[in-house]
């Protein structure tokens, strides 16, 4: 075997390439990484979210209506499991990255979606004031879904647009002398935390190629074959998520 033919695996990782500020797909030995820490922290954080919902129920039903909030909250429910279904079909280290990414990012965006909705319904069987507290209720759950979606930044923001979206439209609709200062702060909260996001999102890529390239160089301290790096990385991100 040539020197040309092994070579250690370098020890830095290439920084992510972006597409106007936005991180395109990094190579798919590191989107599956991802997409297995995404995968691993989302049952618990699932549970987290049908206990805020049901604690949601508590506190709005002093200041909408109860059947409706009890409505979104059976709904809530439903697609909670349906994520969850999801969740067990996804195989990272099987599937093509991208693809098992996509699934994570969908179900992202219905969790942002259903509790995006919570700001219709408190807009139309609530008053003024579920209005403000769907506002702090829903950036409470989005702050708290930061460390679920730190791994994948696409999949975080899917969320969290698609959550403060339909706040922010709720306070829109809902008008009144709070409309203009409560779009702005959510706005800037908004900003803020997708700043935030990506910042952690590049720091998990970093750490990622870094321990997938140290754990090799180690595991072939003599140069690995140029025509077989991605077999033995995959056998050893298996290994490692067993």
């Amino acid at each position: 075997m040539t020197p040309s033919e092994t070579s250690p695996l370098p020890l830095e990782p290439v920084i992510p390439p972006t597409r106007w500020g936005w991180p395109v797909w990094e190579r798919d030995e590191v989107l599956r990484e991802q997409v297995a820490l995404l995968q691993q922290n989302f049952p618990m954080t699932l549970l987290a979210s049908l206990a805020t919902a049901l604690g949601t129920l508590w506190v709005m039903a002093r200041v909408a209506d109860t059947q409706a909030i009890t409505a979104w909250l059976v709904s809530h429910t439903l697609v909670v499991a349906g994520v969850y279904l999801t969740l067990r079909s996804i195989a990272p280290f099987v599937d093509p990255a991208p693809q098992a990414a996509r699934k994570l990012i969908a179900c992202m965006a219905a969790m942002g979606l259903s509790w995006g909705s919570l700001g219709y319904v408190v807009l139309y069987w609530g008053n003024s004031d579920s209005v403000i507290y769907a506002i702090g209720i829903i950036s409470t759950v989005s702050s708290g879904a930061l460390g679920l979606g730190a791994p994948l930044y696409r999949a975080y923001v899917t969320y969290l647009t698609s959550a403060i979206g339909g706040v922010m439209m709720s306070v829109a609709l809902a008008g009144g002398p709070v409309m203009w200062p409560a779009l702005f702060l959510t706005g800037v909260y908004y900003a803020l935390t997708c700043l935030q996001a990506r910042t952690a999102d590049r720091a998990t890529r970093r750490s990622i190629a870094l321990i997938e390239s140290a754990s090799l160089n180690l595991k072939y301290p003599f140069g690995l074959s140029l025509s077989k790096p991605c077999a033995a990385l995959r056998q050893a991100q298996r290994e490692r998520f067993k």
